[in-house]
């Protein structure tokens, strides 16, 4: 009888440490655990300047922590619908409408935490009267896209109509208007056009014949960052461009870029010092250690085999030494970088294009 006493308080007086201290037993439900999550402020002011169909949407940003915004659109009677994200720190976003009727838009902000609040309601009021022969124009183009890389941009669309004489298209500057970029002929669904300043751009595509425009397509947002370094340079040609200005890719010697088994090489040291990385030649090894912020690259001259922080890859052609100048694959070197590489074949034509290049 005593013994079952004894455990009879024993249990009673363990419970009642769980019941006050068991909140403590949980480190993942303490206050001192939560992690400190804030939601980015909701922007406010947004307004809209419309010009026929064409809309642009303004607002004031007021966070410091967002990831972009979200734009919501409806018609008259309808449901809300997420229509674009807009990078941080842009504030205006275009639309064009396509049908006559009453549409409205609201912006809130996003970040890795959630949203914010929404901004205001906008509205506006198509009612567009087109001419009796807008029915022979040709249909709109669709599904416009962005194939290019780094600063080139490489649109590329449907063509959903068999009456076309060509097609348009226009460009925006963040929140500038709308101007044009360039003219294909008809059959031609694809255009090449280059962001030359740091920023987002938009695009869209229209086709026209002689009885005039169709409707736009759908518009797309491509986004130039700030620091970024192209180097373009062609296959038997000792010359290259970096950020549009040209210089030697060996200077003195001539030495050029050449196709080895399928693959491009050229004296890496030029590429690797044009993007802001630093390049180390030990010729008891005869090894190349190529650094650009936290990659380490080692290459060994008549070896496929290579060292990328420390984990061995296999490359197609081995790096040699042609007078006197360590010839290494383009390719491979750059994406271990971090860069993209892009291969114009009917023009024999490398791009190269890193982000983030370290200052001098």
């Amino acid at each position: 009888m005593k013994k079952s006493l004894t455990r009879s308080w024993l249990i009673a007086f363990i419970m009642g440490l769980v019941i006050l201290f068991g909140s403590g037993l949980n480190p993942a439900v303490t206050a001192d655990n939560v992690d400190d999550c804030s939601l980015p402020a909701a922007p406010s002011n947004l307004t809209l300047t419309a010009d026929g169909a064409d809309v642009i949407l303004t607002w004031t940003d007021n966070s410091a922590n967002d990831l972009g915004f979200l734009v919501e659109k409806k018609s008259q009677g309808g449901e809300w619908e997420e229509i674009a994200a807009p990078t941080p720190n842009l504030h205006s976003f275009p639309d064009t409408l396509a049908t006559n009727g009453t549409y409205y838009y609201r912006v809130r902000a996003f970040n890795n935490c959630g949203t914010s609040d929404y901004t205001n309601e906008v509205n506006c009021v198509l009612n567009m009267v087109y001419p009796p022969d807008y029915r022979y124009r040709p249909a709109a183009p669709s599904d416009l896209k962005n194939n290019g890389t780094g600063p080139r941009v490489l649109l590329q669309w449907a063509d959903n109509s068999d009456n076309e004489f060509g097609f348009t298209v226009q460009r925006m500057y963040q929140d500038s208007a709308w101007s044009q970029a360039g003219v294909t002929r008809e059959n031609i669904t694809s255009y090449s056009d280059r962001m030359t300043t740091p920023g987002t751009y938009f695009y869209r595509v229209g086709a026209f014949n002689n009885f005039g425009p169709s409707a736009w397509s759908n518009i797309i947002t491509v986004y130039q960052p700030e620091n970024y370094t192209e180097i373009v340079f062609k296959i038997g040609k000792p010359m290259m461009t970096v950020n549009g200005i040209e210089k030697e890719i060996d200077p003195g010697r001539g030495t050029v870029p050449a196709i080895v088994n399928g693959r491009t090489t050229l004296p890496i040291r030029a590429i690797v010092e044009a993007l802001g990385g630093t390049i180390a030649w030990d010729p008891a090894t005869r090894q190349v250690t190529i650094q650009y912020f936290d990659k380490v690259i080692k290459l060994g001259i008549g070896s496929t085999s290579a060292d990328v922080n420390g984990n061995q890859q296999q490359m197609e052609v081995a790096p040699q030494i042609i007078n006197g100048r360590t010839m290494a694959p383009v390719r491979f070197v750059i994406e271990n970088m971090g860069g993209q590489v892009d291969w114009d074949g009917s023009n024999q034509t490398v791009s190269i294009y890193a982000v983030g290049r370290p200052s001098n």
